[in-house]
């Protein structure tokens, strides 16, 4: 998305290592693309932008993706995280509640994945 919005943007991390990293992109439009590296959506840096705070001084994006669940069933037993399906559950029930009751409003939209996909009838 981001070499989208400015083809001089990377499409990919630099190294494998570097994908498991935040990392944050100026495109030459003015727009940041800010990836935080969160996979149980537990760290500090989560809860601060479920709250509406964790943006660095920045305005409200306009855009809000989140996603999680491979890592809970990868690493199940992980302390701090994982716990498999219940654990992923409980953590959903969790995030969702905040987003829902979230003030100021963290985006102008909020996109969860996995979704569920949709089907035309």
């Amino acid at each position: 998305m981001a070499h989208l919005a400015d083809p001089t943007l990377p499409v990919s991390p630099p190294s494998s290592f570097e994908k498991h990293s935040d990392v944050s992109l100026p495109a030459g439009t003015g727009t940041w693309f800010d990836f935080f590296w969160d996979p149980f959506l537990n760290s500090t840096k989560t809860h601060k932008v479920l709250k509406g705070t964790g943006y660095g001084g920045k305005d409200r994006p306009a855009l809000l993706v989140l996603g999680s669940g491979l890592w809970y069933l990868r690493h199940k037993d992980e302390e701090g995280g994982g716990g498999g399906i219940a654990g992923w559950e409980g953590r959903m029930e969790q995030t969702l509640e905040q987003i829902k009751t979230s003030m100021p409003v963290l985006a102008d939209e909020v996109i969860f994945l996995p979704g569920r996909s949709r089907s035309s009838t």
